[in-house]
């Protein structure tokens, strides 16, 4: 935050002059310099060119409105601050990407308190898409283009966390037979079957895929 301090007489800059901002209400602490020790109120100076800064660093209690002053030794000024705080975007265990066979995706998100929504579809989750607890699982067993959005009442919603997954199955070939992995993560297999190589048991044949 910055005030800039004129002379009431002649409307120069006042330098050096010592300058109070304090928190009046909303909550917050100001501090002199980013990281710095906090208080509700403190004196600064004003430097070469009339101006004084504080950092204003919010509760942790989600979207606020503080309002503060500045004043010097003849006069104050009033003003507010609006700050929000923001829920952090949702995690997946896993990147988009292609898979043979179905799996699991845990959704994660760091926020306490925070409800995860998600969409299979591609649209954006709401809160009245499907909810998951931080750290469950989502089955991905076809192609999906999974999204996560987290909420939390106060706080400004996530942004929305977005993977694409294909899960395709694989073939594989002999000379008269071919076998199948299903996205199940099953084995099928069809063909000749003269000498077993279906692994079915028997040597009759079986035409038909899976």
């Amino acid at each position: 935050m910055l005030v800039q301090v004129n002379n009431s007489v002649g409307g120069g800059a006042l330098v050096n002059a010592p300058v109070t901002f304090t928190v009046t209400s909303g909550g917050g602490q100001i501090s002199a310099t980013s990281g710095g020790t906090t208080s509700s109120s403190l004196t600064v100076t004003t430097d070469a060119t009339g101006r004084a800064y504080v950092y204003y660093c919010q509760p942790p209690t989600g979207n606020i409105t503080s309002a503060l002053t500045a004043s010097t030794s003849s006069q104050s000024v009033n003003f507010s601050e609006t700050t929000s705080m923001t829920v952090a975007t949702p995690t997946f265990s896993e990147a988009s990407g292609q898979s043979t066979i179905s799996f699991n995706v845990t959704v994660s998100d760091p926020t306490p308190g925070a409800s995860i929504y998600y969409t299979l579809d591609g649209t954006a989750p709401t809160t009245s898409s499907t909810s998951i607890t931080s750290g469950g699982n989502v089955l991905i067993n076809k192609n999906e283009t999974l999204k996560a959005k987290a909420f939390l009442s106060g706080y400004t919603a996530s942004a929305v966390a977005k993977s694409v997954y294909q899960v395709v199955g694989a073939t594989a070939e002999g000379l008269s037979h071919t076998i199948f992995l299903k996205t199940d993560g099953t084995v099928w297999t069809c063909g000749w079957n003269t000498n077993g190589q279906l692994g079915d048991g028997t040597t009759a044949e079986h035409h038909n895929p899976p």
